[in-house]
């Protein structure tokens, strides 16, 4: 094989390729299709990637968004519920102290009229106390 400009004359190719007045393809120039075709595959493993993790990332904010929302319903539902158990005590608690209040109010009423009738009355109240007092003790 003839040696011309660094390059040795491969075996079958034309000797005029090799004789002065042509110029050989350079290195550059032989690897560029090749590059064009790396550069494509890189950019076209990188999208696939890319649109890869945009779909994993879309699935995971779409669970993410279903169990927020989910317990969301679950802490309404329990507030909803505890409302309702603290509307209901409240109102046990003002029928209460209503009734406590009437009560305060007929004995003050009584202790203003006084004579034979408030001493009846303070007795019956007395003898109602012990009544419900011994029946606790029975109870128990």
């Amino acid at each position: 094989a003839q040696a011309v400009f660094g390059f040795k004359q491969a075996a079958g190719c034309p000797p005029e390729l090799f004789a002065s007045g042509h110029s050989l393809p350079s290195a550059a120039m032989l690897q560029a299709p090749i590059a064009r075709d790396v550069q494509v595959q890189v950019a076209a493993g990188l999208q696939a990637g890319w649109a890869v993790t945009q779909d994993r990332a879309r699935a995971g904010w779409a669970v993410t968004q279903e169990k927020a929302q989910a317990g969301w319903a679950i802490t309404h539902e329990k507030a909803k519920a505890g409302w309702a158990v603290a509307k209901e005590r409240a109102h046990a608690g003002c029928v209460a102290a209503k009734e406590r209040v009437d009560v305060a109010c007929e004995g003050r009423a009584l202790l203003d009229r006084g004579g034979r009738s408030v001493e009846t009355a303070i007795r019956a109240k007395v003898a109602a106390r012990e009544a419900a007092a011994s029946d606790a003790a029975l109870a128990a």
